[in-house]
C-alpha cells in the first residue's frame, strides 16, 4: 500500500514555519508576567528619560524578595549634552538612586527606574561623606577609599544629613554657639553660627521634598531651627524639653511629617514642617529606660534606646503615629543602647547601631524582630547608619567603616580619623 509521506512532510515543514514566525518566549508565557502569576511577578523597567538615541534595558520580572541588579546603561542611550549617571525612581531624580550594578530586594509593587543625565562640561563625580566628631569631613567616591580630612568649619559635629543635593553637617563651633556647615560637593564648606551659648546641635533630618530640621540644646532646653534649603536658617522656633529626633516619617496616614519625642518618651510632637510641634501625642510607655533616637518608614514610628543599666538594646514601634507603642523588644540580649537607625525604603528593611556586640541589627518587619548583622568586627560603638548610593554605611567610634548592599553582611570599608557621626549620599549635581 502507498503511503503520503509527501503530505505529513509538507504538514511537519508547516508547523516548523510557523513556530519559527512566532514568539517562542510568548508560546512559552503567552501573558506577560505579573500580578496575575501565581506566585505574583513583579515588573523592573527603565526609561531613557528624554534620551535622544540608543534603548533602555528591557523589563524583567522578579519574585517578591528575589534580588535585582540594576542594569548598566547596555543600549547606549544617549540625551544630546547630557551625560548617563546611572537611575531614579523618579523622573526628576528626587526619588531612590540607583547605580548600575547595585542591588535591591522586589517589593509588592513594579518598579521603574529612569535615566539620570547630568550635563555636560565639569562632571560631579557621585560621592559618599562621613563626618566624624572633630566636624571633619571625609569623602569616597566608591565608599571604600576616603579622602580627606576636610573642615567643616565645626569644632564638634554630631550628625549630617542631604537634601536637595545640598551636605549640612550640625554640631558645634569654636565658640560654643550652635553650629551648622552647609556643602555642595563635600569638601568645600560654609559655616553658619546660630548663637547660644554652650549649645549645640545634636541630630538633622531632611523631609522627602528638602526641608531641614535640626534640634539643639542650650543647658535645660531643646531648641528647634528649620530651612527650606540646608543654607538659610530660621530659629529657635520652639521649645521642647529633652527633645530626641528629629525624624522624617513617610506614609499617607501617619506620615509625611517630622517627629520628636522626649528623653524617656513621655511625650511626641509632631510637625509637617519643624516650625509648629502642636500638643504632645501619646507616649512611648513603659518598660524603655532611654530612648536615643527613632526612624520612620511607612507609617510606622521605631523608636530605640535601652534598658536600665544597658541590660540590653530595646526597640519599639507605633503603627498610629506615636499614639501607642507595642511592647518592648530585644535586639539582643547582650547589654548596650541603640544610638542609630537608617532604613531601605524600596525593601523596608530597617538597621540599628548601637554599643555592646553585636552592634549592627537589622528587621524586616518594622522592628517586631531582630537579626545580627554578619562581618561586623571589634567592640567600638556604633552611633550612626545611613542608606544611600545603594548601600548601608556604619561607622564606629574607631573611624572603622563597613558597607553592605543588603544591610544583612557587612564588609569592611576602609577607615577615618575620628568617631563617625554621620554619612551622605549625593548621586546628581
Amino acid at each position: 500500500m502507498r503511503r503520503n509521506y509527501r503530505v505529513k512532510t509538507w504538514v511537519v515543514i508547516g508547523i516548523a514555519v510557523l513556530l519559527v514566525g512566532c514568539d517562542l518566549n510568548f508560546l512559552q508565557n503567552p501573558v506577560a508576567p505579573g500580578i496575575d502569576d501565581d506566585p505574583p511577578r513583579y515588573s523592573v523597567q527603565y526609561s531613557g528619560n528624554g534620551h535622544t538615541s540608543g534603548s533602555p534595558p528591557a523589563t524583567e520580572y522578579y519574585l517578591q524578595g528575589a534580588t535585582v541588579t540594576v542594569k548598566g546603561n547596555s543600549g547606549n542611550l544617549v540625551r544630546e549634552s547630557y551625560l548617563f549617571s546611572g537611575w531614579n525612581t523618579t523622573s526628576d531624580g528626587t526619588g531612590i538612586y540607583r547605580a548600575p550594578g547595585s542591588t535591591f530586594l522586589m517589593g509588592t509593587q513594579d518598579v521603574k527606574l529612569y535615566a539620570v543625565w547630568e550635563s555636560e562640561g565639569p562632571v560631579f563625580q557621585s560621592r559618599f561623606v562621613a563626618l566624624t566628631d572633630t566636624g571633619n569631613a571625609w569623602v569616597s567616591y566608591d565608599g571604600s577609599a576616603w579622602e580627606g580630612p576636610y573642615s567643616t568649619g565645626l569644632a564638634v559635629g554630631n550628625d549630617l544629613s542631604v537634601g536637595g543635593g545640598t551636605f549640612v553637617a550640625v554640631g558645634q563651633l569654636a565658640s560654643g554657639s550652635y553650629g551648622i556647615a552647609w556643602s555642595e560637593d563635600g569638601i568645600v564648606w560654609q559655616s553658619i553660627n546660630l548663637g547660644g551659648s554652650s549649645a549645640s546641635l545634636y541630630r538633622i533630618a531632611a523631609s522627602s521634598t528638602g526641608n531641614f530640621v535640626t534640634i539643639g540644646q542650650i543647658p535645660g532646653v531643646s531648641q528647634t531651627f528649620i530651612s527650606s534649603d540646608g543654607k538659610n536658617w530660621t530659629g529657635p522656633l520652639t521649645t521642647v524639653y529633652t527633645a530626641v529626633g528629629p525624624a522624617w516619617v513617610s506614609g499617607s496616614v501617619y506620615g509625611n511629617a517630622f517627629y520628636i519625642t522626649t528623653g524617656n518618651g513621655i511625650g511626641w510632637y509632631k510637625s509637617s514642617d519643624g516650625s509648629s510641634w502642636g500638643s504632645p501625642l501619646g507616649g512611648t510607655g513603659s518598660n524603655m529606660y532611654q530612648v536615643n533616637t527613632l526612624i520612620g518608614l511607612d507609617d510606622r514610628i521605631v523608636v530605640g534606646g535601652g534598658a536600665p543599666s544597658s541590660t540590653n538594646k530595646q526597640t519599639r514601634t507605633s503603627t498610629d503615629g506615636g499614639l501607642t507603642f507595642a511592647s518592648a523588644v530585644n535586639v539582643h540580649t547582650a547589654p548596650g543602647y541603640i544610638y542609630g537607625f537608617a532604613a531601605n525604603p524600596a525593601t523596608g528593611r530597617i538597621l540599628s547601631v548601637g554599643s555592646g556586640t553585636p552592634q549592627v541589627n537589622y528587621t524586616d518587619n518594622y522592628g517586631s524582630s531582630w537579626t545580627q548583622a554578619s562581618g561586623i568586627s571589634g567592640t567600638a560603638t556604633f552611633q550612626r547608619v545611613y542608606y544611600g548610593g545603594g548601600r548601608f554605611l556604619t561607622g564606629n567610634d574607631d573611624g572603622e567603616i563597613y558597607a553592605s548592599l543588603t544591610g544583612s553582611a557587612f564588609m569592611h570599608s576602609g577607615a577615618v580619623s575620628g568617631k563617625i557621626r554621620g554619612f551622605g549620599f549625593k548621586g546628581s549635581p
